[in-house]
């Protein structure tokens, strides 16, 4: 079982290379440079996760592994079926960066500036996983969460106000801060898988949110051409708001029927 503090450095790990790559471009240092901007963040991550993940044995699972059977698995169980929509969430607060050239082409804004948008969410996203594992207790976290998903679609919903170039840079760091609940909700869903099958519960998960986040990166994209950026953004972040409502009650179902150990 993955440790909070192992999950962190996984994550961390992969947002460096997010961020790295997008900040190169930021800095308009080139093609060549940004490409080895690029992956010096990737080793950097690798550097990270051997740091901080444990080698174990793999479990040996009596059941052949199957995607219907992880669907059987997560299905059946209520925590883990909440712990993976939280995770599908993810698919309405990763369309700012999809839309940040677009948007920033509307704003007249430059090359830099765009930038600067895309690298917001994912630096929001660092900040808030640093606090929630660094500060937080485990009964905080797991109660925290949930509202954190919800409310990640509140600062999109902003955008609708037009409000200008710094506040939108905030208003998508403060939506990247709160999306960090992905680190509580995966440490979560790993630690209440059946080791026997965490593998395929877990590889579900992680399939379930890419094909999330590619969703929602072509749908925000059609919504930002059908009603422009700002109320194409707020659409999606209202959308989000809306659908993560009832998997917040699930999750508070799934919590007080089997409450988390800490």
């Amino acid at each position: 079982m993955l440790a909070i503090g192992e999950f962190r450095g996984l994550w961390l790990g992969g947002l460096l290379s997010r961020a790295g790559s997008q900040l190169a471009r930021v800095a308009l240092v080139g093609a060549e440079t940004a490409i080895l901007v690029n992956a010096a963040t990737f080793a950097a991550a690798a550097s990270l996760t051997l740091a901080t993940v444990r080698r174990r044995p793999a479990a040996a699972g009596k059941q052949p592994v199957s995607l219907l059977g992880g669907l059987r698995l997560v299905a059946g169980h209520r925590a883990l079926r909440s712990l993976l929509g939280l995770a599908m969430l993810s698919g309405f607060h990763v369309i700012p960066e999809a839309i940040a050239v677009p948007y920033a082409a509307s704003l007249g804004l430059g090359t830099t500036q765009a930038g600067l948008l895309m690298a917001a969410l994912p630096a929001g996203n660092v900040i808030g996983v640093f606090v929630l594992s660094r500060f937080l207790t485990e009964s905080r976290r797991m109660a925290l969460m949930a509202p954190m998903a919800v409310l990640a679609g509140v600062p999109l919903v902003v955008s609708a106000a037009d409000p200008g170039y710094v506040p939108l840079l905030l208003l998508w760091t403060a939506c990247g801060v709160l999306t960090g609940y992905h680190v509580a909700a995966n440490a979560e869903y790993v630690r209440i898988a059946p080791p026997e099958s965490r593998g395929q519960a877990v590889g579900l998960a992680s399939s379930g949110m890419v094909a999330a986040q590619g969703l929602g990166i072509l749908l925000g994209g059609l919504l930002v051409e059908a009603a422009g950026p700002e109320y194409g953004l707020a659409i999606a972040g209202a959308a989000g708001l809306i659908a993560g409502v009832p998997v917040l009650l699930a999750w508070n179902r799934a919590v007080r029927a089997s409450p988390p150990s800490t």
